[in-house]
């Protein structure tokens, strides 16, 4: 027999739960409603957070950019001044 008529062996597929994780937690987990909404809470809580401090730190960049760098321009430096001094003006009022 040549290599290409030779029956393969079946692949053998192993699932592995770790050192803290047995078959019965993920069945426990599985089984449990609220657990699954607690976790998914959770976990959709942390990513949110997640978002708006990104988000956040994004805005706060472009913001000093826009603020600091591009008020020298003619004609978008007079817009990004005067919303420079409205929000001077705003937050020394709040």
């Amino acid at each position: 027999m040549d290599k290409k008529t030779k029956k393969s062996e079946p692949t053998k597929i192993e699932v592995c739960f770790g050192k803290e994780q047995t078959a019965k937690d993920f069945i426990k987990y599985i089984s449990s409603p609220w657990r699954i909404m607690l976790y998914n809470f959770v976990a959709g809580t942390f990513s949110g957070l997640g978002f708006v401090v990104g988000v956040a730190l994004i805005l706060t960049v472009v913001g000093y950019v826009l603020g600091h760098f591009l008020v020298n321009m003619p004609i978008v430096g007079e817009i990004f001044a005067r919303m420079d001094e409205w929000l001077k003006l705003n937050l020394d009022n709040y």
